[in-house]
């Protein structure tokens, strides 16, 4: 019953949060969220191994970058892609201000936001069924809603498991 209440709970407030954001901005953070992975992801290695090698004396042992460097220069690039890619962002919402634009924005917005925060509940469903802990199989057992979730999506349930036992079977 716990997951249930959970579920209906992250939904409400997503179709709340979206209708208040609207699609414009809602779009826009996914969008944001992504490209600062993408640039973390490809820039921060070789950031890291640069700025170790500019600190360091050619003298010193060659000694592996820090993961910690590594994870604070990801940490740095994504938070400054997401906060450039935001801001422009902003601006193109300030077009969603006009009466019947701003109501469409808002019901696409509730929209898009509930069908997101759908497809994380289930990622995070079918992620924790992997688990063979006794509280969260009996929980999802006792939630109508959470087992509705998980077996009425089967597009998706059937690449995730596909996906999922081609990589155990390697």
């Amino acid at each position: 019953m716990i997951f249930s209440w959970g579920i209906i709970i992250i939904l409400a407030l997503g179709l709340i949060s979206g209708y208040h954001r609207g699609f414009v901005s809602v779009v826009v953070s996914l969008l944001a969220y992504i490209t600062a992975w993408i640039i973390a992801t490809i820039f921060s290695q070789t950031l890291a191994e640069f700025l170790f090698h500019t600190f360091t004396s050619a003298n010193s042992v060659a000694v592996p970058i820090p993961r910690m460097l590594s994870g604070v220069v990801f940490l740095v690039l994504f938070s400054f892609s997401y906060s450039v890619v935001r801001r422009i962002g902003r601006d193109l919402n300030l077009i969603t201000r006009l009466p019947v634009i701003h109501s469409l924005n808002a019901l696409i917005g509730a929209a898009l936001n509930f069908v997101v925060r759908y497809l994380l509940i289930f990622l995070v469903l079918n992620i924790l069924l992997l688990f063979p802990n006794r509280w969260i199989q009996s929980q999802y057992q006792a939630s109508p809603v959470s087992q509705n979730i998980v077996k009425n999506t089967p597009i998706m349930s059937k690449q995730l498991i596909q996906s999922w036992q081609q990589h155990h079977d390697e």
